[in-house]
């Protein structure tokens, strides 16, 4: 938890600190960059989604509540890369699909689904992106899907699944 925590704190002090990575405006527009940072953008608000309405339909359980929180860190991180960067933040999310899981072990399931697409996503995009912040956000990002959030949804699935095999 500390390393997560830590690399979250360097990457937001590069951000803000560092007169390469700093919050002036960069000129460095490209149609890949902003393309890699819409679709990380769209993948946080999906995320986001998918968490908020586990949590609404069956409450204030763990990992979604803590997932969420992160992933609305992960929101402020890229926010701050499009207005670093000079790019537009996108008004609205589109094609956002809608789940209404029927129990908390389908919830899981398709957490551990959008934690996998989350992190093919990023490892794509790392192949593109050159600029040296949104290099190193889009990997604390990826590191957050393959090891903090994917195991955390898959032990929960876990204890579910163990437990309806016990009753």
């Amino acid at each position: 938890m500390v390393k997560y925590i830590v690399s979250f704190l360097l990457i937001i002090g590069l951000i803000i600190t560092n007169p390469l990575y700093g919050l002036s405006k960069q000129t460095n527009k490209d149609s890949e960059t902003e393309k890699a940072l819409v679709a990380a953008w769209n993948d946080t608000k999906q995320a986001q989604l998918i968490y908020q309405n586990v949590i609404h339909k069956f409450g204030q359980v763990a990992p979604f509540v803590h997932i969420l929180k992160e992933e609305r860190q992960h929101e402020e991180m890229l926010m701050s890369l499009f207005v670093k960067y000079g790019f537009e933040v996108p008004a609205e999310t589109l094609n956002l699909k809608t789940y209404n899981p029927k129990n908390l072990a389908e919830a899981c399931q398709i957490a551990i689904e959008k934690e996998k697409t989350s992190a093919e996503l990023y490892a794509t995009y790392l192949k593109v992106v050159k600029l040296p912040c949104i290099w190193h956000t889009f990997g604390y990002i990826q590191r957050q899907s393959q090891e903090k959030h994917l195991p955390a949804f898959a032990q929960k699935l876990k204890q579910l699944t163990e437990k309806k095999i016990l009753s």
